[in-house]
C-alpha cells in the first residue's frame, strides 16, 4: 500500500459518488480550466499549448457530454459507448 507524505493531498474512496463530489467541490476554483458538466465516467484529457482536448467515453452506451469554461457552455458532444473524441476551440 503506497503512503502519503506531505499534506498536499486529499483522501478519499475510489468510487464515483466520491469522485464527484470531489469534481463539484473544486469546479468553482477553476478559472480557464475546462471541464464536464455531467457526473458521467469520462476521462478528460485537456492540452491548453494546443486548445484541444480528448474524451474518452468509459460507457458502453452513446452518451452526451457538455464542456464547461468559466460556468459557461463552450460546447456539446455526443460519444459512442467506450469511443473517443477529440475537441478543439476550447477557448
Amino acid at each position: 500500500e503506497a503512503k502519503i507524505k506531505g499534506d498536499h493531498f486529499i483522501k478519499m474512496k475510489e468510487d464515483l459518488n466520491d469522485i464527484f463530489k470531489f469534481k463539484k467541490s473544486i469546479i468553482p476554483l477553476l478559472k480557464n480550466i475546462p471541464y464536464v458538466k455531467e457526473d458521467l465516467p469520462v476521462v478528460f484529457s485537456w492540452y491548453p499549448s494546443e486548445n484541444i482536448a480528448l474524451l474518452w467515453n468509459l460507457s458502453e452506451k452513446k452518451q452526451s457530454f457538455t464542456i464547461m469554461l468559466n460556468s459557461k457552455i463552450n460546447q456539446t458532444i455526443v460519444i459512442d459507448g467506450l469511443d473517443t473524441a477529440l475537441v478543439s476551440n476550447l477557448n
